[in-house]
């Protein structure tokens, strides 16, 4: 967890392994450019992120001054309009108010989900094998999988968010993404999902029994390391799939009405499909509108300002 932020120029030209921007420093060799995260603008500052008490550690990056997280945010913000708070300045945007499940799936590799805690209304039962790596939800490479959170739901109408990462573009089926109003019986396969399939799209399906139907489709293929946001509304019979901050899919449909629970379906084996980074579910009767909070990783590979995590 980063403990302090100083700012400092950066320098060279940018030409990849001949004279690649970088922090400039003093009284050692420079800083490795990997890294720094390059941003936007020419020439000007870097931000540096480091993660020891003791500050002076870094004093030889030359001309370099300390300043608070809130002045780190606000150049990151400055720079990128989707700064990654979280990642990058150890802080995350609190959940939204009306909020009952938060998980960012922050534990060890290769810990089971459903022996995971997550921060607010996230102890987890799983339909089969479901584990954590790199602080994302990894689940099976063929087999349809999903997992409830323990989070009572206030009434039928909420959202689930989920941030979604493309671990590699495949097909067959292997959707990742939020669901809800799941009966709360791990054993029975009822929810309604708005799941991401990497190499043709998201889509928006009603499964009681077991038993899937596909109520809207939205195509969109992935890039390797990308990271989106999946949003499932469920209103009354309004039944919607948001990706990007936009409305995707909808559709009206009366087939679930209570509640039931929160949750995600994850089904990407080794290295394969949409990996869940982070859920939150909240209730519409008193929260947002569930459209997204944006959460997206720097632009690496731009110009002028970065970010060095040391």
């Amino acid at each position: 967890m980063p403990q302090g932020w100083l700012v400092c120029p950066v320098i060279g030209t940018g030409v990849p392994d001949e004279d690649p921007y970088r922090a400039e420093v003093t009284d050692r060799e420079e800083q490795d450019d990997d890294r720094l995260d390059i941003i936007m603008g020419e020439g000007g500052e870097c931000l540096v992120a480091y993660d020891v008490a003791d500050p002076s550690t870094f004093q030889d990056f030359k001309d370099a001054s300390s300043i608070s997280k809130e002045e780190a945010e606000a150049i990151g913000v400055e720079l990128n309009p989707d700064f990654d708070i979280k990642a990058h300045l150890g802080k995350e945007d609190a959940p939204p108010s009306g909020s009952f499940v938060s998980d960012t799936f922050t534990d060890g590799d290769g810990t089971s989900l459903e022996a995971h805690v997550g921060e607010q209304g996230a102890t987890w039962k799983i339909s089969a094998a479901m584990t954590l790596e790199g602080n994302r939800v990894r689940g099976g490479a063929t087999t349809y999988r999903y997992a409830l959170a323990s989070g009572v739901p206030p009434s039928p109408d909420y959202s689930v968010e989920a941030g979604l990462f493309c671990a590699s573009i495949v097909g067959g089926s292997r959707r990742s993404g939020p669901i809800a109003r799941q009966d709360p019986n791990i054993a029975v396969d009822t929810s309604y999902g708005f799941g991401w399939e990497t190499n043709t799209g998201l889509t928006l399906r009603k499964r009681i029994a077991s038993v899937e139907t596909i109520l809207g489709t939205w195509a969109h293929v992935g890039e390797v390391g990308e990271n989106g946001i999946a949003v499932l509304s469920v209103v009354g019979t309004a039944i919607k799939g948001f990706f990007g901050g936009v409305e995707r899919t909808a559709s009206t449909d009366a087939g679930l009405v209570a509640a039931g629970r929160a949750g995600l379906r994850c089904q990407a084996g080794a290295g394969t499909s949409a990996l869940v980074d982070y859920i939150i579910a909240t209730d519409l009767a008193t929260g947002g509108l569930g459209e997204g909070r944006g959460i997206t990783s720097l632009s690496s590979g731009r110009i002028g300002r970065g970010l060095i995590r040391v």
